[in-house]
């Protein structure tokens, strides 16, 4: 006589718990019964069956039981990550923020970890102003770039996720920034830290600026590149569907066992996404932040033999950004006449030679020509003499000699170099030699050994000036 057994199996828990910080599933309980060669199997809800039987059953040394282990959920850690990247006065994105995101984080907020990059399809000048600030070109204008400035010096003082989306929200749209800034935060209740007074001497100085340009690097890492605003990740890939209906693609896919998704009785779609396309071409894009010395030996080999030829090659896809500044320190203390005070790693004339290098990078805006000149002028020891020679060398038009020469003598030049400090020493990780070079934000010590190779192997591998082969290039001393 062949035995029969039953294998009784718990899936899930049998209590949907609607106020748990997680979805749980109803169990099913799948009772299978073997008898000789043929199994049947058969499917009940625990509400199907009566308790009498379940209470034998349970008794029976015939029946064995497997039961899925029960989770309990962290309520503090959100685990979905959600970016936006978009911009104060584009129509679609103030649609999306309004429509879109902050009812669905009002309903979902507990679920996400939502990140603001208030920049969109801004543009960062290449040159820097006359004060040694970037210079950002912005879609919609300058009321534009002004709300995007105070938006970041919000979000960057303010870490709470709601209300830094409420403060996004009220000011969305508004061309008078300073005046709803202050507007929004009493709205919102935001005080006394910060202060109206601690976001506006954030947005008009050099700490508002440097959020900017920041947000511009995060923005030009995106892969792929953004093709228009609002562009939303989820969980860093790009979604056209979130941009649309932001609700269901969430409900329908990560959070739909969540108990506020089931609680919903119809999803109305909604009309698709306003879009704010760029107005440059969105190339494949690479940026490069080359930080070095003038006459540190592996810093001229760098520039003159990886940077200088894989810009003439690949210099359409490249974004460079150059610090001369690599090992110098700056003094705490100012000079008898209110100047910083700098120590280069290989003496004065690295300095003098640095100083040069930022003069001419802060009035010729063309980075192929910045380039060059950063190549031409790298290990002279006779930078005043030299700047004069390259600038005539590349046909620099749109300055003079003079305009360069007065710069690094004077107040221009050395504010400059302080900037070119601050930079610097803001790097994370902190630099440890020179050249340390940054690729899309991140150093990459793979990049400062072979260049070349190292972005045709990896960002532009599909560009056809990298299907050439040999692009090795010597490996650069590091002093």
């Amino acid at each position: 006589m062949k035995t029969k057994s039953l294998f009784l199996l718990f899936v899930g828990v049998s209590i949907l718990q609607l106020t748990s910080s997680k979805p749980q599933q109803q169990s099913i309980w799948i009772i299978q019964q073997q008898s000789g060669d043929s199994d049947v199997v058969e499917d009940f809800s625990p509400e199907d069956l009566p308790k009498s039987f379940l209470f034998n059953l349970l008794k029976s040394p015939s029946v064995k039981i497997k039961k899925e282990v029960t989770r309990c959920y962290r309520d503090d850690v959100p685990n979905i990550s959600v970016k936006l990247y978009y911009e104060a006065l584009c129509p679609g994105c103030i649609h999306f923020l309004t429509s879109e995101l902050s009812p669905t984080y009002q309903k979902l907020g507990k679920y996400l970890n939502l990140e603001l990059f208030p920049y969109g399809n801004t543009r960062t000048e290449a040159a820097l102003d006359s004060e040694g600030n970037y210079v950002f070109n912005c879609q919609h204008g300058k009321d534009e770039c002004l709300n995007d400035l105070y938006q970041a010096c919000l979000l960057n003082k303010i870490k709470d996720q709601k209300l830094q989306l409420d403060l996004v929200n009220c000011l969305m749209g508004s061309r008078d920034a300073k005046k709803n800034t202050e507007e929004c935060m009493k709205i919102s209740s935001v005080g006394p830290k910060p202060s109206f007074n601690e976001i506006e001497q954030c947005a008009n100085g050099q700490e508002g600026n440097r959020l900017m340009y920041k947000l511009g690097i995060a923005t030009a890492s995106l892969k792929p590149p953004h093709e228009y605003t609002p562009w939303l990740t989820i969980n860093d890939g790009h979604s056209a569907d979130a941009e649309d209906s932001l609700d269901s693609f969430l409900c329908s896919g990560l959070l739909k066992e969540a108990p506020e998704c089931k609680q919903q009785i119809t999803s109305l779609k909604s009309s698709p996404v306003k879009k704010c396309y760029r107005e440059d071409a969105p190339l494949t894009s690479v940026s490069i932040e080359p930080y070095y010395e003038a006459l540190c030996g592996g810093c001229i080999e760098f520039i003159t033999q990886q940077l200088l030829p894989a810009y003439m090659q690949l210099g359409k896809y490249l974004k460079v950004q150059l610090y001369p500044y690599g090992n110098t320190e700056v003094s705490k203390n100012l000079d008898p006449y209110g100047m910083h005070v700098f120590a280069c790693q290989h003496g004065i004339l690295e300095c003098v030679n640095n100083l040069f290098q930022a003069c001419l990078f802060n009035k010729v805006a063309d980075t192929k020509l910045q380039v060059e000149l950063a190549s031409c002028l790298m290990g002279s020891e006779d930078p005043h003499m030299k700047t004069e020679q390259c600038m005539k060398k590349f046909k620099v038009s749109n300055v003079s000699f003079e305009d360069i020469d007065r710069c690094a003598n004077g107040e221009e030049g050395n504010k400059l170099m302080y900037n070119l400090s601050v930079a610097t020493s803001s790097l994370s990780p902190p630099h440890q030699y020179a050249p340390w070079v940054n690729i899309d934000g991140k150093h990459s010590p793979d990049a400062e050994n072979d260049l070349k190779s190292f972005l045709c192997a990896g960002t532009l591998k599909g560009v056809p000036e990298c299907q050439t082969k040999n692009h090795g290039s010597p490996m650069i001393q590091v002093l």
